[in-house]
């Protein structure tokens, strides 16, 4: 019996052990089940009710790590994700496989309060473009943290310093700073190139140089490397032209994404074709080759067989040059080349339909990460997330597949801000490779069906678009810095003028449909004076104004179109005339299907 009793007692805490494990199962059964619910709702894009969001709002990361123990990392980080936006948070990091929330350990760490707050009003200032408020500010900062000191402060912090610099005549004193600074020997690139910035600035152009070209020596990642050549080169170019070619041949092949330099060298051949100076364009040109500017390197090809067939150099000049790769298909030079193949693919390879995740295509790529981001971007679209996708692929930097660039590029296409769809979509129409980015041409030059055209006779539809999107981005009601207005950007006393000529009563410039019309009779204008003779000398005058159209046409033109677009002064107009030419080609093709071809061929001939 006292063995019965005693046997009872151990078994009592076992019992009741059994029994709490039996509570607790039921209770984590039906808390999974809910769990099973709130998730499914999430990814549908639906909003669970009250009493499962407060049933998630109690859950620990633990018992969420535990939950969702099975699923994939990247469903993890989209629940997360979609917690976030309906207020519940968890920390993501465990879940983010590299790509954890980026923190800048090239910052300034400033644990004085004091330095803190300075540096915070100095940026406020730049912002608000008050750059003597600014460089004030900075300056104080750096006597009070910086001077005395033979530590260099951050790189990044170098640089901001000498961004709110270089817009004010304070170069003077930031040298004489600079070079009585004993951290300057240790600041790396960030000094260096501070200090030839402000050499530039001053006029010091030999100084500028020789700090410039430490700036390379000194420089640790190519980044820094890159934007000090690029200094390098425009000094070059415009003060020591006789040393590019020695410059670029020790250099080797130039890192040039995104077109880094083709803004240099487009002003050094506008300067050399304006005055014709063909010999250094002909010298030039194997450097460029070789350092692996392509377009540039195709550019210059491009105008050497112009010059060539108007007689300004020898039928012989260009024997014996390696050939140039093709342009990029989606600039100006590939719509010159062969305007019968562009774009270089055909109408079927364009998206249709609607692209869901379940087309959203997926590589793995364990470096890069991208089999991880398409998956994400998947759940988030899937979900209804465009709103939030759009934002962490702002703030993220990643590069998702295609096709989710697609499908964000159609939403933002359906809420109507087309300035906004013509900024992402642009972004990265240039920044994918040329066969990837080609699929956003119908984003990038939307628009097409959203206005009725105004129908002048002699004025394309095609080119009206093309001067809209470049004007204005399709954004109805913005006035420029001089007060020119909507869409097409027109002075009000040009359109007053024109409304009186044609006598319309009432008209408004911030309404498309007055602005289309009377923007389309100044083109017509235009066309018809005795000093346009094709439209690109319209597009030249519209932007560049008939003052110095005239200006140009009696100094620099020479018979050819292309060398003519090349001489223009200005480089604004000389972008301007040759990206709206490109817009209208690519509304063309959007539009019939085919490559503009001979079409495009009344832009450069005489009317």
């Amino acid at each position: 019996m006292k063995f019965q009793k005693k046997s009872l007692l151990y078994l009592l805490p076992l019992l009741a052990l059994l029994v709490l494990y039996g509570c607790y199962s039921v209770r984590t059964v039906r808390q999974t089940e809910q769990l099973d619910r709130v998730f499914s709702l999430l990814f549908s894009g639906e909003l669970p009710e009250e009493s499962l969001l407060d049933e998630l709002d109690s859950l620990s990361l633990d018992e969420f790590l535990d939950y969702s123990s099975a699923w994939s990392a990247p469903r993890q980080e989209a629940a997360l994700l979609i917690l976030e936006y309906n207020g519940i948070y968890f920390t993501p990091a465990p879940f983010r496989n590299g790509f954890s929330a980026s923190h800048d350990g090239d910052g300034p760490s400033v644990t004085d309060a004091a330095g803190a707050e300075l540096l915070d009003l100095a940026r406020q200032a730049a912002e608000e473009r008050r750059f003597r408020d600014s460089e004030s500010i900075y300056r104080e900062y750096w006597f009070s943290f910086i001077q005395g000191s033979s530590t260099a402060p951050p790189e990044k912090l170098l640089l901001e310093i000498r961004d709110a610099v270089f817009q004010t005549n304070e170069s003077s004193n930031w040298i004489d700073l600079l070079s009585r600074w004993e951290g300057f020997s240790s600041s790396g690139f960030g000094g260096s190139f501070f200090l030839a910035s402000c050499y530039e600035k001053n006029g010091n152009t030999d100084e500028a140089l020789y700090w410039y070209e430490e700036s390379v020596l000194r420089s640790s990642q190519w980044q820094d490397t890159r934007r000090a050549q690029w200094y390098i080169l425009r000094l070059l170019s415009r003060n020591y032209p006789s040393r590019l070619t020695a410059f670029l041949e020790s250099s080797g092949p130039l890192r040039n994404d995104g077109y880094y330099f083709d803004d240099i060298f487009d002003e050094y051949f506008s300067t050399l074709v304006r005055f014709r100076r063909w010999g250094e364009l002909l010298s030039i040109y194997p450097s460029v080759y070789r350092a692996g500017l392509d377009d540039t390197a195709y550019q210059a090809w491009f105008l050497l067989e112009k010059a060539r067939s108007a007689g300004y150099i020898a039928q012989t000049a260009l024997d014996g040059f390696d050939l140039p790769a093709d342009p990029d298909p989606r600039g100006y030079f590939a719509v010159r080349a062969d305007p019968l193949r562009w774009p270089y693919f055909s109408s079927e390879e364009l998206p249709s339909g609607d692209v869901g995740t379940e087309n959203i295509s997926v590589h793995d790529d364990a470096k890069t990460g991208t089999a991880y981001t398409a998956e994400l971007y998947g759940y988030l679209l899937e979900a209804g997330y465009h709103r939030q996708a759009l934002a962490r692929l702002r703030q993220s930097g990643e590069e998702p597949p295609v096709s989710v660039l697609i499908e964000l590029s159609r939403y933002l296409e359906d809420r109507g801000d087309l300035y906004e769809l013509i900024t992402f979509a642009g972004f990265w129409f240039y920044r994918l490779p040329p066969e990837e980015g080609l699929k956003l041409l119908p984003w990038v030059y939307p628009g097409s069906n959203r206005y009725e055209m105004s129908g002048v006779e002699g004025v394309p539809d095609e080119l009206v678009l093309g001067i809209i999107r470049r004007e204005s981005a399709f954004h109805e009601e913005i006035y420029s810095r001089v007060g020119a207005g909507g869409l097409m950007q027109l002075m009000p006393s040009t359109a007053e003028d024109l409304a009186r000529r044609h006598r319309l009563e009432e008209w408004d410039l911030m309404n498309p449909m007055d602005n289309i019309m009377l923007g389309t009779l100044y083109l017509d204008w235009l066309r018809e004076r005795p000093w346009t003779d094709s439209y690109v000398d319209v597009l030249a005058a519209y932007n560049g104004g008939g003052g110095n159209l005239r200006s140009w046409k009696r100094r620099y033109y020479s018979g050819d179109p292309d060398l003519f677009i090349q001489s223009i002064p200005f480089r604004e107009t000389r972008d301007y005339v040759r990206k709206v030419i490109v817009a209208a080609a690519s509304y063309r093709y959007l539009d019939t299907g085919a490559p503009p071809g001979e079409w495009l061929e009344q832009f450069y001939s005489p009317f």
